[in-house]
């Protein structure tokens, strides 16, 4: 099977298609992964930052609230305080992004709760004044026990979400999974109640915590409206940009703090809130008319608005001061969370390589309240495998057809086209499309036509340069290099002038000569005059022992192919003369040659076999310049063109017209011509000559055959070697003696070929 651009480019596309699809299995190509991370974090900061609404405010632990209130943590009083006042304010939903796994470090209410309990053992309880300092102990337990306070201002706000953070989370169970103990309904009546094809969850690859996890306090939990998870799952690059929607507890799924609170905001109703698993690797969540696309891990691709400060922050010292106005919180969700550079909850993400953990929270509750998700679903894996393969064999099909200087061209307008409508896609219809593999597939099949193409053209190259080193110029060959489709097997029609030439007398030339002798008097004759003919850019076809044939125009066409090969002619009877001075010196035959042009259509091009052929010409104007070669013995001449070469020359060349001839095979006369010089170059002494003969020729045809003679002789007196004046004298006597017939129109009949 041939090796084709297209061909190469299916394979092509065939590899980078199967390197896509197995990318999450493998180590080596999660570098491909890490680009597509980076081209997505490219594409967030080309859109570059939006309007974020004003639903979702930051109650921050920054540096001025820890300046201010002392070191983290705080007294949860002050987090009761916090709770209050943003209830006061009327804030829609309030959600902390801070753990309260363990009751406040609190010295005072121990030791008032170990006086209690040891007044209580001794039995002292039993009169009434035991009773009232029973009671008055617990009322002081209950006046310091802040997280009494905190858990009663959570009631009263009746709109807290908690965060719960779940340890050994992993998409991927381990091989031995330790029996967890199941969280208390106080905590699994806030999980995920509402699944379609539950049974199925198990093909996915979703995110669980497989060891014992610290979960909020029960007393605050209680007077919660919910709890959820705040655990992140960075890239292989350590930037979160995905928020994880089902992470699995016990036997149960939890949602994220960003979704829960957005939920509360909404008012959609737990009986609204539906898991679908739909098959393998397709599903999604959704929350009322909300339909939020997911991956295969369940996980929602965040749409960031911006970076540090996309959202309304206020520092917890300024809420608890008033210095900022509750009403401030009015209708809001609420976040509290650290902004605090040394509380270590900085995220790295497209916009930002610090982004404190709590407004990743806010950007996900923003995309729910507004719908304004990014769309990267698995299923949009079968959209980018159809730019895959559609942009590798678009540039299969179309790199063949360009040259070297158009394929990287197109190859590079393909590629940016395909970042700018990847770009479009993510900035005005939010879907995320791949763009490292069909970008790869563009690459690669570039490469491989590119390679393919320098091999094929070099094989083509050393093949056109070793075919026709010895017959076409180098000018030529370089050409055809960069177009080798011109020696295609099979001829075209052309418009050539044909070009054939003899040596006179070689048969009795050769018989007086030794093999080696003729072998190098050949050889020496055939380099001077085939030089010549490259010279110009002729193209020799073959040799016929010390026949010459070759054609100018093809298979390079230059429209000035009558010129040149008239010129060609002319240097070789040059270079004949000069030879010749040599061949006298060295006392070796003077070798004489006769030449016939003529220019028209011919039928040129390989022909031949697949295996073995030429590149040659055929057709009447070829066969016509091989009888005006021979016709140049009739004439006592040496170079002889038709009457169509002489009129694409006549402008760069001195020639005489000779006669008219009707040749063997043709039913029209021809006029020919004797080529005598370039123009302006023609010896003075041939002038009067010309003449002489122009008149004879005239007087030839209207039958004045004395009259003709003598105009003949008197050319001849200046130039008694003329061979066209003897050959009209001799052809006017034969007339007189035998005339041609009444209807005779001037031409002469050649009778052999």
């Amino acid at each position: 099977m041939k090796i084709t651009g297209f061909r190469i480019s299916i394979l092509i596309v065939l590899i980078v298609s199967l390197m896509f699809l197995v990318t999450e299995r493998s180590d080596f190509l999660q570098y491909f992964t890490y680009l597509e991370l980076k081209t997505i974090d490219i594409r967030f900061n080309l859109r570059g930052s939006q309007n974020s609404g004003n639903e979702v405010v930051i109650a921050a632990i920054d540096e001025p609230s820890i300046k201010k209130l002392g070191r983290w943590p705080w007294s949860r009083d002050k987090m009761a305080q916090l709770a209050d006042i943003l209830a006061e304010g009327g804030a829609k939903v309030i959600g902390f992004d801070v753990l309260f796994t363990e009751p406040e470090a609190n010295l005072e209410l121990a030791r008032i709760k170990e006086i209690r309990e040891a007044f209580l053992s001794s039995g002292l309880d039993g009169n009434p004044k035991g009773q009232e300092f029973s009671r008055r102990l617990e009322t002081l337990a209950a006046d310091i026990d802040n997280d009494a306070h905190f858990a009663e201002a959570i009631r009263r706000a009746n709109n807290v979400i908690l965060g719960a953070f779940f340890l050994a989370m992993s998409p991927h169970p381990p091989q031995t999974v330790p029996p967890l103990e199941e969280p208390p309904q106080l905590i699994t009546r806030f999980a995920y109640h509402y699944f379609n094809n539950k049974e199925e969850a198990g093909q996915f690859p979703l995110f669980r915590s497989y060891l014992p996890s610290p979960l909020p306090l029960p007393n605050l939990s209680s007077g919660s409206k919910g709890i959820a998870h705040t655990n992140m799952e960075p890239d292989a690059d350590g930037a979160s940009r995905w928020e994880i929607l089902l992470l699995g507890y016990g036997k149960e799924y939890y949602p994220p703090l960003g979704v829960k609170v957005a939920v509360e905001y909404l008012g959609v109703n737990e009986k609204d809130i539906w898991v679908n698993f739909a098959g393998k690797e397709k599903a999604w969540i959704e929350y009322g008319p909300l339909k939020i696309p997911t991956d295969e891990k369940m996980r929602m691709l965040i749409n960031y608005k911006g970076g540090n400060g996309a959202f309304p922050v206020y520092s917890i010292s300024d809420i608890l001061d008033r210095t900022i106005p509750p009403t401030t919180f009015k209708d809001k969700i609420v976040l509290v969370g650290a902004e605090a550079a040394g509380l270590y909850d900085l995220k790295v993400t497209p916009f930002s390589t610090a982004l404190p953990g709590v407004e990743k929270h806010a950007a996900v509750a923003e995309n729910i309240i507004h719908n304004d998700f990014l769309i990267r679903t698995k299923q949009m894996q079968i959209l980018d495998l159809a730019f895959i393969v559609f942009l590798g064999l678009l540039l299969g099909i179309f790199l063949p057809k360009f040259g070297p200087f158009w394929s990287p061209i197109f190859s590079l307008a393909l590629l940016f086209g395909y970042w700018l409508f990847a770009q479009r896609l993510f900035t005005s219809y939010k879907y995320v499309v791949n763009v490292v593999y069909p970008s790869l597939s563009i690459l690669l099949t570039y490469t491989g036509v590119f390679i393919h193409n320098y091999m094929t053209e070099e094989r083509q190259r050393k093949w056109i340069r070793g075919a026709f080193n010895q017959y076409l110029s180098p000018h030529v060959i370089d050409q055809l290099m960069d177009d080798p489709g011109r020696l295609d097997l099979g001829g075209k029609e052309e418009t050539i002038t044909a070009f054939f030439s003899d040596v006179q007398g070689f048969t009795s030339i050769s018989e007086r000569l030794t093999a080696h002798e003729l072998v190098t008097l050949l050889n020496d004759y055939l380099t001077e005059m085939t030089d010549t003919i490259l010279k110009y850019d002729g193209t020799v076809d073959k040799f016929e022992g010390d026949a010459i044939i070759a054609f100018f125009g093809a298979p390079l066409e230059y429209e000035d192919h009558a010129r040149r090969a008239c010129f060609v002619s002319l240097d070789m009877q040059g270079k004949l003369i000069e030879m010749r001075e040599r061949l006298k010196e060295e006392g070796r035959p003077l070798l004489y040659m006769r030449i016939g042009l003529n220019t028209g259509h011919a039928i040129v091009g390989n022909m031949g076999s697949k295996q073995r052929f030429d590149f040659t010409m055929m057709g009447d104007t070829v066969n016509l310049a091989s009888r005006l070669e021979g016709v140049n013995k009739q004439y006592g001449t040496y170079a002889m063109i038709g009457e169509t070469t002489y009129a694409q020359a006549k402008d760069f060349v001195e020639a005489r017209e000779l006669d008219r001839v009707l040749v063997v095979g043709k039913a029209e006369p021809i006029v020919v011509y004797e080529l005598l010089a370039r123009k302006g170059e023609l010896d003075e002494a041939l002038v009067p000559v010309m003449k002489y003969y122009a008149d004879g020729l005239e007087l030839y045809r209207v039958r004045q055959w004395d009259h003709a003679i003598a105009t003949f002789r008197k050319g001849l007196t200046i130039n008694p070697n003329d061979g066209p004046s003897k050959s009209m004298i001799k052809r006017c006597q034969e007339y007189k003696e035998n005339p041609p017939p009444d209807d005779w129109n001037g031409a002469f009949q050649l009778i052999t070929k």
